[in-house]
């Protein structure tokens, strides 16, 4: 793997490809025997020499490891694990998570905190009032939401900081949705830190964020978007979904974990159980189209379909309920 890099120019030594496997940016090779005590030897599948390859030139653009998480598990996403596995792709959201976990700090948790509420229509223009929300998110941030209360009154700590108060009708939209994702992303940060995250959580996550951007290209398609202030509804291509892909998975995650048990799906193979307990077979299909816009450097503008389809297995011998 180093020589292959340094055959075509890039930096690479044995310490690089070991730090990140350990990020997750790269998977554990497949050990073998050579028998005999003449040692081991350690071999990776070709997709993991071009995912190599791919972040050695995305190195150039940015060393922050958080960045290039975002890498493998686009292409996870994307793909499937065509690129990267399953626990290669939790490893990495774990790395990724951690800017949004504990155990970075006060200091961190408050830049971490200015970050999630960046979004956020905010009314409050008094700065000592603008402190103590960003201390109260902070504090999520290093110990997490533990009990329901104390999500409750982040919820409304954050409701009452873009203008709605108390006892208030919620608009039906728009600032409030964003609220909820400062909160969803937050739970799901915590228990990716913590490990705790079912593998059948990420595989749903999955299917519901490809599901959901599926919905949301076909509405931008129709132009059928709602007009929300704040919002913007642009088209996304992959230079917009490939850097965000660890954000839009933790939300996913965050929607996972936040799901009632009778909350109504858009669709049977999105039930949680079934993913639960192995019955959903998923299908993704995709297209990429280049755009007429060039982008600096000469790269050209791609938009990407995507078509998801999945089936929930009722009797694992005979039969299944097609979507």
């Amino acid at each position: 793997m180093v020589a292959a890099a340094v055959a075509v120019g890039h930096s690479a030594t044995d310490r690089l490809l070991t730090d990140w496997q350990s990020a997750g940016l790269l998977d554990r090779p497949t050990k073998r025997g050579l028998g005999r005590g003449k040692g081991i030897t350690a071999l990776w599948p070709e997709s993991q020499l071009r995912l190599w390859l791919l972040l050695l030139d995305k190195r150039r653009q940015t060393s922050q490891i958080p960045n290039l998480c975002n890498v493998p598990v686009a292409l996870w996403l994307f793909f499937g694990d065509t690129y990267a596995t399953l626990d290669q792709v939790k490893k990495s959201m774990r790395t990724w998570a951690q800017r949004y976990g504990p155990g970075r700090g006060h200091k961190q948790a408050k830049q971490i905190a200015r970050r999630l509420v960046t979004d956020l229509p905010l009314q409050i223009s008094n700065r000592n009032a603008r402190a103590a929300l960003i201390e109260h998110v902070a504090a999520a941030v290093l110990h997490g939401i533990r009990t329901d209360s104390e999500r409750r009154d982040l919820r409304r700590r954050l409701l009452l900081a873009i203008g709605v108060k108390d006892g208030q009708e919620l608009p039906p939209a728009g600032p409030i949705l964003l609220v909820e994702l400062v909160l969803i992303r937050l739970l799901a940060a915590r228990q990716l830190t913590n490990g705790t995250v079912p593998d059948h959580v990420v595989l749903w996550a999955r299917a519901w964020h490809l599901f959901k951007l599926q919905e949301y290209l076909a509405a931008h398609e129709a132009g059928n978007l709602p007009s929300v202030p704040g919002i913007p509804f642009d088209r996304p291509s992959l230079d917009t979904l490939i850097p965000n892909a660890c954000r839009d998975l933790l939300t996913a995650i965050g929607m996972a974990m936040s799901l009632s048990k009778d909350e109504p799906m858009p669709a049977p193979f999105l039930n949680l159980d079934a993913w639960a307990n192995g019955q959903v077979a998923l299908t993704v299909s995709h297209e990429v189209e280049q755009s007429r816009i060039v982008l600096p450097g000469g790269r050209v503008h791609a938009n990407v379909k995507i078509e998801v389809s999945g089936s929930v297995i009722t009797d694992p011998t005979t039969s299944r309920q097609s979507v």
